[in-house]
This record gives C-alpha cells, structure tokens and sequence, in this order.
C-alpha cells in the first residue's frame, strides 16, 4: 500500500509473509523509486520528502546480525547515517521491518502502542469475537475495519447501505444545526443594531430554541443566563 501525505511525505506498507532472498534490497529500490518519481523534469531541486517503509514480516531477520540481536526488539530501524558517528545523513528513506511472528506477549504484558499493534496482528485471525481491548480509539477502528474486511461482499453492501443511513441523518443534524445557528446569529446581530445588544442576544437565544439547540450551547452563544433563556 502505498500512501502520500498533504506535505508530501510518502509511506509504503507491504506485508510479507514468507522470506526471501534480497528483500531488503526490494525495499530500498521501491522506496529510492518513489523518490525518483517526485521529481519534475527541468525542476527538481533534490528537496526530498521523506519516504517511509514499514514491512509487516511473518518471518525472523535477526539472521542479518545475530550478535547484535536483542531477543526482546521485535521492530527494527534502519536510515541514511555516518558508520562511526551515527550521525544522520538524510531523512528521505527510512525502514522499519517488524518481525509479527516472532511476537508472543499477551495482551496485559502489551505495554506500548507497538507491543499492541504487534499484538493484533499477530492474533486477529484467532479472535472468534471482538476482544476487550485497551482504552484506545485507535484499536476500537482497527477492529472495526477488520471486522469490515472479514464480511462477504454481501454482508459489506449491507453494512455500507446501513452506515449510509446513519452518515445522512448525522450530516443532515449537522447542517441544520450549522444553518439554524448562522441565522439565529444574523437575525440577531440585525436586531442588536436596532433594539440593542440585549435585545439582540434574546433573538439569537429564540431562534436556537426554535432549532432545538441545547441550553448550554444557547447560553454561550448568546451571552444569556440560563433564568434568561429559559424565561423565552
């Protein structure tokens, strides 16, 4: 999948499930491709926006350094730097391979946002139900579009034509609500200049009521006490 930002920034996301020889090189060159095609002919000035390669790996890469290998790292970072220095060459390519079968924690041992990405894709396709996750509206949509993905093409047509229903009723509530409010603001900005601010607020304050605004929200926007608005 490959994804592009608003500024620019370019994401590659490929899983991979089985190992093979010179997969790193594969992704340095889809990667060094995508940057090679943000280039206009006659005006490329070498600005590069990041791009960022994330491998979702059913396989082990410690065989690259296995002395170098911490039993316990299951994402590994690589990008342009100085050999002895470290220091940091460019950010246009950056890796990142994240070795999913090899990760064996449960889900209370999941303490940061990898450990419970890793988490879910290790496990999904064992969930026989949506499992108690953690407090995060992050995993809450995860499983929602992988409950999506699970359905038959039927069940998806069904589910699209029944969240379609609720996506017009909300922007319908939303536009109402925008609209009524813009013109209980004008009609009582108008009556402001003729019978004064108070008079003006009282307006504003009669037209959310007629839209069904809530007290709250009326009181704020008008500048009205709830004795005031309630008194309408």
């Amino acid at each position: 999948m490959h994804c592009d930002t608003r500024d620019g920034q370019s994401f590659i996301i490929e899983v991979q499930l089985a190992d093979q020889p010179y997969f790193m090189e594969r992704a340095i060159f889809y990667s060094a491709r995508t940057i090679s095609q943000k280039g206009q002919p006659g005006q490329w000035d070498y600005d590069v926006k990041p791009v960022f390669f994330l491998g979702l790996l059913n396989f082990d890469i410690r065989h690259l350094e296995p002395e170098k290998s911490d039993p316990e790292r299951f994402t590994h970072k690589f990008s342009l730097r100085e050999d002895e220095t470290h220091e940091q060459m460019s950010r246009a390519l950056r890796f990142a391979f994240m070795e999913v079968d090899r990760f064996n924690k449960t889900k209370d041992e999941c303490e940061t946002f990898e450990e419970r990405f890793l988490f879910l894709m290790k496990n999904l396709p064992t969930f026989a139900e949506k499992p108690d996750l953690w407090d995060d509206p992050y995993f809450d949509d995860f499983m929602e579009q992988a409950d999506f993905a699970s359905m038959t093409w039927e069940q998806q047509e069904a589910y699209i034509a029944s969240m379609k229903q609720k996506w017009d009723y909300d922007n319908s509530i939303a536009f109402a609500e925008q609209k009524g409010l813009a013109k209980g603001i004008e009609q009582g900005i108008e009556q402001g200049k003729k019978q004064g601010l108070e008079q003006g607020a009282l307006e504003i304050a009669q037209r959310m009521l007629e839209e069904k605004f809530d007290l709250e929200t009326i009181a704020r926007i008008s500048g009205l006490t709830a004795e005031q608005i309630k008194a309408l």
